[in-house]
């Protein structure tokens, strides 16, 4: 087997990130529950756990559960902001500045809730072995591919 520098072994760690962030944003903020809920942040954190070796399994679990509540905080700003812009829109009589102000709060709020998401994981995925990143990376890319299919997309 052919030995990967450590560049190569960042720039594969860096994509898997950005892989597997889309994919955990798409589930906590897109994706419907048949009774139109989203997964929890926990529970899309224990499944990811239950992929990693037993040997990272502690460490990995316990930076997820440390930036857990930050993350939440800043998801529940964005729904807020996200409530708020759909609520100028049903206003009367109808400012478009008003609404644009408001969708502009509510993505600045998106951008901060991925940011704490983005640094939550790459702090846990940091501590990961070569194998643990591995097996996240090669599981958001069968959940990417599955999305893609269910999609109808080519």
């Amino acid at each position: 087997m052919r030995r990967l520098s450590r560049t190569t072994w960042l720039t594969t760690a860096l994509g898997a990130s950005l892989a597997l962030n889309l994919v955990l944003g798409g589930l906590l903020v897109f994706a419907p529950k048949p009774q139109g809920r989203r997964p929890e942040l926990a529970t899309v954190h224990r499944q990811m756990e239950a992929l990693v070796p037993e040997a990272d399994r502690a460490r990995f679990a316990a930076i997820l559960d440390a930036g857990r509540p930050a993350v939440l905080e800043r998801l529940e700003r964005q729904r807020a902001a996200r409530a708020a812009a759909e609520e100028e829109l049903g206003q009367e009589p109808f400012d478009p500045a008003r609404l644009r102000a408001a969708m502009a709060r509510a993505r600045d709020e998106y951008q901060q809730f991925s940011i704490a998401l983005e640094d939550n994981l790459i702090d846990a995925f940091t501590s990961l072995s070569p194998e643990g990143r591995h097996r996240l990376a090669e599981d958001s890319r069968r959940r990417r591919e599955a999305a893609r299919r269910s999609r109808g997309d080519n």
